[in-house]
């Protein structure tokens, strides 16, 4: 959003100046000058961009993080077996839908079926438990 809002006020910016100058001859000096302020927004522009992609990907980074509670150990045939309850997940995590799917597991528990992701395939496809 930043990155558009930026892109459109540098364009109305250059459009605004060019409108309201005089047609004059320039000379070395006032080409100097124009060079120097378009390297600016340049150098401006890239920092802001920069800024842009460490924000998306420390968020991205922030959507890999599972919360603890949720994975839950369930006693089963073959012993005790820990996932992450997809019941949990869907309450208190809100990337659900990122998922990987192959991750997905059903398992049998006193009677009961319960879905859930295996946290080794999780912990394969870069995701974390948080600390708490």
């Amino acid at each position: 959003m930043k990155k558009y809002l930026t892109g459109g006020l540098l364009a109305a910016a250059l459009t605004l100046s060019g409108m309201t100058a005089t047609p004059v001859l320039a000379d070395n000096d006032d080409r100097t000058k124009i060079l120097l302020g378009l390297a600016a927004l340049a150098v401006i522009g890239v920092a802001v961009s920069r800024q842009n992609d460490r924000e998306r990907d420390e968020r991205a980074a922030a959507r890999r993080v599972l919360p603890r509670y949720c994975l839950q150990p369930f006693d089963t045939r073959q012993g005790q077996v820990a996932i992450f309850e997809q019941y949990c997940l869907e309450a208190d995590y809100g990337h659900m839908g990122q998922l990987p799917p192959e991750c997905a597991v059903t398992i049998r528990s006193r009677g009961y079926f319960i879905d859930g992701f295996d946290p080794r395939c999780l912990h394969d496809a870069g995701y974390t438990v948080s600390d708490r």
